[in-house]
């Protein structure tokens, strides 16, 4: 029989102990309706924070993103509830998978109020009560129409999950970053090596500037030492002639935007207590597979410090 679910959802969390206190939360709904072995849904989450990942160090003021989500399932087994994260782990999500075992695939149109609007594809697998999750805005997912391939802003991330929903504890290890707009682009249509290579196929940073790690080099040399070309903030210029002249905003092009986070989240019958690391260094998880594809790197100049995360607010009804 088709099973229609309806979560509305509404989340608090205070950061403290780094650089300063601030706060985020979420609210929303996620809408989703079982076919025997396939489950679409729908979510609507708009989230909100003044401090950490997504936001410039000297700010204060309020970032709201608006972050709806399609989605599909496909699964077998009736398993325990588990969220379905389209997103970073403070981004709400109303979805929920009750497989035992499945692969969810969805895309997710981000509005933000400093004009920092784009499209970022996810991925997550689960089995028993276990899942993985990725997301990521790389040309992979442009290619199927579920990412904008732009490598900015919310540009990627995922999760490890240990514990179903309805689990006495629940434990994630995540990984985001994030970072201001760069100078990506793709070429127009040209002959290379005797064939016609389509804009969306090819990346000029990747064919033109990047230099790959010497032969020989070691794995952690090759994917966590060597730096294929280093991305430029880009200039007014650049964007009168390949973002439609749009104005040069702090918000979205600032350099000191671009760090990365590290969590980990523990779920107890006591409440959700978080570490998280941010600054330059936890941008570990973009700099490894930028240079494992022989892509720009994104520097960073942000200072590295851990924050303990409390959320008083976690209610699903």
């Amino acid at each position: 029989m088709d099973e229609l679910e309806a979560n509305f959802f509404l989340g608090l969390s205070i950061h403290f102990g780094g650089p300063k206190t601030y706060m985020s939360g979420t609210a929303g709904v996620g809408v989703s309706k079982k076919f025997d072995f396939v489950t679409p849904g729908i979510n609507l989450g708009v989230n909100f924070y003044n401090g950490g990942l997504g936001s410039l160090p000297n700010s204060s003021n309020f970032n709201i993103d608006t972050v709806i989500t399609a989605k599909l399932t496909a699964g077998g087994g009736k398993g325990n509830p588990m969220t379905i994260y389209p997103l970073h782990l403070n981004s709400g999500s109303g979805l929920e998978d009750h497989y035992k075992y499945s692969a969810t695939l969805g895309t997710n149109f981000i509005f933000n109020n400093n004009n920092r609007n784009q499209q970022v594809g996810f991925l997550q697998v689960r089995a028993y009560d276990f899942s993985f999750q990725t997301y990521n805005d790389f040309q992979g997912f442009k290619k199927i129409g579920i990412s904008d391939g732009y490598d900015r802003w919310w540009t990627g991330g995922g999760n490890l999950t240990f514990g179903a929903k309805n689990s006495d504890y629940q434990f994630v290890i995540a990984s985001d970053v994030f970072t201001a707009d760069t100078d990506v682009e793709p070429r127009s249509k040209f002959m290379r090596d005797g064939k016609l290579v389509n804009s969306d196929e090819m990346k000029l940073d990747v064919f033109d500037k990047n230099v790959a790690a010497p032969e020989g080099s070691s794995f952690y040399h090759k994917y966590f030492v060597h730096k294929p070309n280093i991305a430029s903030e880009l200039t007014q210029d650049y964007l009168n002639d390949y973002r439609d002249g749009v104005t040069w905003n702090n918000q979205m092009h600032d350099f000191e935007l671009n760090q990365g986070r590290t969590s980990f989240k523990l779920r107890t019958p006591q409440g959700e207590f978080g570490v998280n690391g941010l600054g330059s260094s936890h941008m570990w998880s973009q700099n490894s597979i930028h240079n494992k594809i022989n892509f720009h790197v994104i520097p960073s100049s942000a200072p590295n410090y851990w924050e303990f995360q409390y959320t008083p607010l976690n209610q699903q009804f």
